[in-house]
């Protein structure tokens, strides 16, 4: 998360935004925002509803998933595992038709 943290303002030139979604509490949250500095919205899923919709519930937790939703409401883009920790390709995804990136 830290990571989107330090590339956010990239990601919101870029016109993109981030959400973080967990199967954490809303109080567990609040606290991990707060130590992470991190301006984005955090989202509790508790009972994993939606990270289940995703795909994304294994032994029922959460696994790391990234998801680039387009304008359209379509997935553009996904990463799972160490890789989604890893925001450079998402926020490629981002990016404007025809723009040129250097992250």
């Amino acid at each position: 998360m830290t990571a989107y943290r330090d590339r956010y303002e990239k990601i919101q030139t870029n016109g993109a935004q981030v959400i973080a979604i967990s199967t954490d509490d809303q109080e567990t949250l609040k606290k991990f925002k707060e130590s992470l500095g991190a301006k984005f919205t955090f989202l509790s899923d508790p009972g994993g509803t939606v990270a289940a919709q995703y795909g994304g519930v294994q032994e029922g937790h959460a696994k790391r998933n990234t998801f680039v939703v387009q304008t359209d409401g379509t997935i553009g883009h996904t990463e799972s595992g160490m890789e989604a920790m890893v925001p450079d390709k998402a926020i490629d995804a981002c990016a404007p038709k025809g723009a040129t990136q250097k992250i």
